[in-house]
C-alpha cells in the first residue's frame, strides 16, 4: 500500500506533467491564427540596407495603421494583419517615400521589398505591383477560394466545404467516414448528403483537418470535424456565406 508521501509524490509528479504537455502545446496553439504577417527589407538604390526606416502598413478598409521601422539589417516584420487591402508606406530622411498597395490573404506570410530613391522625402514613388501569391517566408502550400467563387458557384445543399475541392489535392475521402456526419455522429449529419465537412487533403486522413472561423478553433471533440458553419444571409433570393474568403493551408512536413 502507497504511503502518504507516495501519493504526494505522486501527485505533484503528474502536475508537472500536465503542465509539461500544456508547454509543448502552447506553440501549436500560437501557431493557429487567421492573419497575415507582411516582412521585408529596406534598401537603396544600390541595395545597401536602410535601417531605421519608418514603415506604415494602413488597412485601406478600417484605416487602422500600424507603423514598425527596419532594424539594423533593413530588415521588417509586421505581423497580426487580417487580411484585406493595404496600403504600405516607406519613409527615411534623405529619400523619397515609397507607397505600394497590396492584398494580403487569410494566414499569408507576404514579402515585400522596398527600394528607396535618394531625394526629398516630400516626394513620393508609388510602387503599383503587388506581392506575389507564392510565398517565399514560408514553406506552406496552400490556396485561397475568393469571394467571387464563393457568391457565383453554385453549392449543393448550400455546404461550403464542397470549395475545397477547388483546390488540387483535396477530395471528400472515404464517402461514408464519419466526418461525413455518417450514422448522426457529428454535427455535420445535417450535411451528410452533401459529404458532412469530410475532407482528404493529399491523401491525409479527415481528423487531420483544422477548422478555424475568424481565428476560432471550430473543431468538435469526437471525430475532429467542424462545429458550426459561417452564418448565411438572404441577398436577392440568393444565398451568400457571410464570410468572403476561404483558406486552406497545408503545413509542409517536418
Amino acid at each position: 500500500m502507497a504511503t502518504v508521501s507516495e501519493r504526494s509524490f505522486a501527485r505533484t509528479l503528474a502536475t508537472i506533467f500536465a503542465f509539461a504537455l500544456m508547454a509543448l502545446s502552447l506553440p501549436a496553439l500560437v501557431a493557429q491564427t487567421d492573419t497575415a504577417r507582411l516582412t521585408g527589407t529596406v534598401s537603396d538604390s544600390t541595395g545597401a540596407v536602410l535601417p531605421g526606416a519608418s514603415i506604415t502598413v494602413t488597412n485601406l478598409g478600417t484605416q487602422r495603421v500600424v507603423t514598425v521601422n527596419s532594424e539594423a539589417d533593413g530588415n521588417f516584420v509586421v505581423p497580426a494583419l487580417p487580411p484585406g487591402a493595404y496600403q504600405v508606406e516607406a519613409k527615411q530622411t534623405g529619400f523619397k517615400t515609397v507607397t505600394q498597395k497590396i492584398t494580403l490573404q487569410t494566414q499569408q506570410v507576404a514579402v515585400l521589398n522596398l527600394q528607396l530613391e535618394v531625394g526629398q522625402v516630400t516626394e513620393n514613388v508609388e510602387v503599383n505591383t503587388d506581392v506575389p501569391l507564392v510565398e517565399a517566408a514560408s514553406s506552406n502550400i496552400s490556396d485561397v477560394v475568393t469571394g467571387k467563387q464563393i457568391t457565383e458557384l453554385p453549392l449543393n445543399g448550400r455546404n461550403f466545404t464542397q470549395l475545397a475541392t477547388l483546390v488540387p489535392g483535396v477530395s471528400r475521402g472515404k464517402v461514408d467516414g464519419q466526418a461525413t456526419g455518417s450514422g448522426n455522429q457529428a454535427e455535420t449529419f445535417r450535411y451528410n448528403n452533401t459529404g458532412g465537412a469530410s475532407l482528404s487533403v493529399n491523401g491525409l486522413r479527415p481528423q487531420n483537418n483544422n477548422f478555424m472561423l475568424d481565428g476560432i478553433d471550430n473543431n468538435e471533440s469526437l471525430v475532429n470535424t467542424i462545429i458550426s458553419r459561417p452564418q448565411k444571409h438572404s441577398r436577392n433570393s440568393e444565398w451568400i456565406p457571410a464570410s468572403p474568403r476561404l483558406r486552406w493551408v497545408v503545413p509542409a512536413a517536418e
